[in-house]
């Protein structure tokens, strides 16, 4: 009984001091499933779907990468690319993380160590090795010590999957799909999925959630953008990436009026096949802005850990590295939706979800405790969305309920 999130990953580390990323990355996919509780905690087969299942909570990644990066004379080992996965996994602790799983496509020389460590997630791991190929290689360049611009590019031949990979498996009837590809892209495999479902007798809409990959974010884009995103219930684009594709520069400080005119300016063309779908712009230490139709002005929600001046010293020296944190914004929010069929309090568990990537170069450090409980970074996970949601209500955000 399945639902999905599909994500489609181009998003590589830092290599060395703050401004360059250089590395190898491991794809893909990823498959990250939530079935039925009596499913075993790894595998490496799925079933061939007989019947449709009655949907529940199934997310799926697709296209996510491993990286190998140096700083500061220090080499480590990320799994940054997972970062999807790691958002939706920090609110579903064991007995329910078994039912995350992923299918993750690599080459010939993905680490045992990693797949160990993903592993020990104690969730269901799809892997799919491709003994004649290595596995997916990338150099990301930051502009910057701010994180914001930045420039990508492969390395090696990358390895994808398309829709098509999960016919005749239980995933093709997942409640939602993240795709991180091109305005293109999305549109060709938003409409080969969902005739794959039609095929397999799947006549509910899934949640469709799209963020464009950043490299095809240019003014020349920006009717396919469009285009693409009538098709989806969620666009999520960062700041920079939204002003990109209009042609504007990256304001310092932000200015939120011009973020707010560019979504309105989406919302306007129409998201979603009705027109009823949100824009969710994420920015950075500025938080993210939440706007579509249904409501008279846009939701700003601050980022859990602000720019240094709204926070104090030891706040300030958590964040360490954001790299992947939209990803972890993204699969959490997954997980809110869910919860809460609400796009603003979606967005809190997407803040939430994006602390714990910002914490550290790579995975966030996982314990458990005593009942079955687990600590992240040394924190309990709900609790700090508790927080967050109280200290909101301080301020006087009035949120859904």
């Amino acid at each position: 009984m399945a639902r999905a999130l599909f994500y489609f990953l181009a998003l590589v580390d830092k290599k060395t001091g703050w401004a360059i990323a250089h590395g190898w990355l491991v794809v893909l996919v990823h498959l990250e499933i939530i079935i039925d509780a009596d499913a075993p905690s790894t595998s490496r087969d799925l079933p061939p779907l007989k019947s449709p299942p009655i949907p529940n909570i199934l997310v799926l990644i697709i296209a996510s990468y491993l990286y190998v990066f140096a700083r500061r004379n220090r080499d480590a080992i990320s799994n940054l690319g997972n970062a999807g996965a790691l958002g939706a996994r920090l609110f579903l602790a064991p007995p329910k993380s078994r039912l995350v799983g992923w299918m993750v496509r690599s080459g010939m020389d993905f680490p045992r160590a990693i797949e160990e460590d993903l592993l020990s997630w104690e969730t269901t791991l799809l892997l799919c090795k491709d003994p004649e190929k290595l596995s997916t290689k990338g150099e990301l360049k930051y502009s910057d010590n701010t994180f914001g611009p930045k420039k990508f590019r492969y390395l090696t031949e990358p390895l994808k999957i398309q829709p098509m990979h999960i016919k005749d498996t239980p995933l093709m009837a997942s409640y939602a799909f993240h795709f991180l590809v091109s305005p293109d892209d999305a549109i060709k495999q938003i409409q080969e999925l969902l005739s794959l479902r039609r095929s397999a007798a799947l006549g509910k809409r899934p949640l469709l959630i799209w963020e464009p990959a950043p490299y095809s974010c240019h003014p020349e884009n920006l009717s396919t953008c469009l285009q693409a995103a009538e098709l989806v219930d969620v666009f999520s684009p960062n700041d920079i990436e939204l002003a990109a594709f209009f042609g504007n520069q990256q304001s310092t400080p932000l200015d939120r009026e011009t973020v707010e005119g560019l979504a309105h300016k989406c919302i306007d063309s129409g998201i979603g096949p009705l027109g009823l779908g949100t824009v969710v712009v994420r920015a950075g230490d500025e938080g993210c802005c939440v706007h579509s139709r249904a409501q008279k002005m846009p939701t700003w929600l601050p980022a859990y850990y602000q720019s240094s001046n709204k926070m104090s010293n030891a706040a300030a020296g958590k964040v360490v590295d954001p790299t992947g944190a939209g990803n972890a914004f993204l699969g959490a929010f997954a997980i809110g939706f869910h919860e809460t069929k609400d796009t603003i309090l979606a967005a809190c568990y997407g803040t939430v979800g994006a602390s714990f990537a910002l914490e550290q170069i790579g995975m966030p450090k996982r314990q458990a405790v005593a009942g079955g409980e687990e600590l992240w970074n040394g924190a309990d996970v709900r609790s700090r969305l508790e927080e967050y949601m109280s200290r909101l209500a301080g301020e006087g955000e009035v949120l859904p309920t």
